[in-house]
């Protein structure tokens, strides 16, 4: 292979399809082997989630997630609900930020 890694960041599969199309995004989405998803109204995502045979309880807790939880999916695990990652909370994160530019 290539040796490359991507990360594909999207509100919700909506907006992949609208940007691609409906082919085009369930390309990206197969090719990713870790996707995060974070509790949504748009129900081409909950679709998503309760269509993988693998996922069934990922789907119970998908519409169970709270604020502060995250759905992991990956290709080779059990799906996980961790805590979401809160960048401006941790204090090495927060020192990587940048200024926003002068205009």
């Amino acid at each position: 292979g290539y040796k490359v890694r991507l990360c594909l960041v999207t509100q919700d599969l909506s907006n992949l399809e609208h940007s691609y199309c409906e082919k085009a995004a369930a390309v990206l989405i197969n090719n990713c082997s870790y996707k995060i998803l974070y509790n949504t109204n748009d129900s081409n995502t909950a679709c998503f989630v309760s269509e993988n045979p693998h996922r069934s309880t990922a789907a119970q807790a998908f519409t169970a997630l709270q604020k502060d939880e995250q759905l992991f999916l990956t290709d080779f695990e059990q799906t996980q609900i961790t805590k979401k990652i809160v960048y401006y909370d941790i204090k090495e994160l927060k020192d990587r930020v940048m200024k926003a530019a002068e205009i």
